[in-house]
């Protein structure tokens, strides 16, 4: 006896459990399909209960995308990071410096595409956890100085056309990676301090046009690199 029936007085048992075509298995093949129609809703969900097949029990297993971007908050406030939100709600900045923030915790961020700035300053972030940032091309501001971020993991910015500002200071960058930032013609402010770079890098630096600070402090750019830049972008000041 299934015990969601256990309620019911016993003839109500023996009602729900006796077949509304209880000569189905002894009829013509033929003139089963006529016998069928007779399965009424009642019976219909009787059969989603015992299946487990409620629509309660379903929903309830079942997390809205509103549900699921309040618990990725929780957990980045947990880390001791910031967020703030648009007026309708959207998270659209995100500031996680100097906390124990790690790849496995970037999973926290993905989907968040509406974001425009976030802040991974000095944290345990490597490559492997900036694949979380697909997909937020609105993102006009982002920081991973003093991480474990290398060239490998600037390929998952390159769509990132709407960039503005981009830190990248005191990581293994070099030439190689800039290529990847190419794209990002909108660019006001770069910080490439204590990286890699020398001036054969700067070639990929050419076509941003509205650059307006470049820091390559402490890096194997030399003065000769920095004139052939100005040459290009007269309104930046490079130090």
């Amino acid at each position: 006896m299934p015990t969601n029936l256990l309620h019911l007085p016993k003839t109500e048992q023996q009602e729900y459990l006796t077949p509304t075509f209880p000569n189905f298995a002894s009829a013509p093949i033929g003139s089963r399909s006529q016998m069928m129609v007779t399965f009424n809703r009642r019976d219909f969900l009787l059969v989603l209960s015992l299946l487990g097949l409620g629509g309660c029990g379903a929903k309830s297993q079942t997390k809205t995308l509103e549900e699921i971007e309040m618990d990725a908050v929780a957990a980045i406030e947990e880390l001791g990071g910031e967020v703030r939100t648009s007026d309708r709600g959207w998270v659209i900045d995100v500031n996680l410096d100097d906390t124990d923030c790690t790849d496995a915790d970037m999973v926290h961020l993905k989907g968040m595409t509406e974001m425009w700035y976030l802040h991974l300053n000095h944290t345990g972030v490597t490559d492997a956890g900036l694949v979380h940032l697909k997909g937020m091309t609105n993102l006009s501001e982002l920081d991973i100085s003093n991480t474990k971020v290398t060239d490998a993991g600037l390929v998952h910015l390159k769509g990132m056309v709407g960039m503005q500002r981009l830190y990248l200071a005191r990581n293994n960058i070099t030439d190689a990676g800039l290529v990847h930032l190419k794209g990002m013609t909108g660019m006001l402010e770069l910080f490439l301090g204590e990286t890699n770079v020398t001036d054969a890098g700067l070639v990929h630096l050419k076509g941003m046009t509205s650059l307006e600070d470049l820091d390559v402090q402490n890096t194997n750019v030399t003065d000769e690199g920095k004139k052939m830049l100005q040459e290009s972008l007269p309104n930046c000041g490079i130090y």
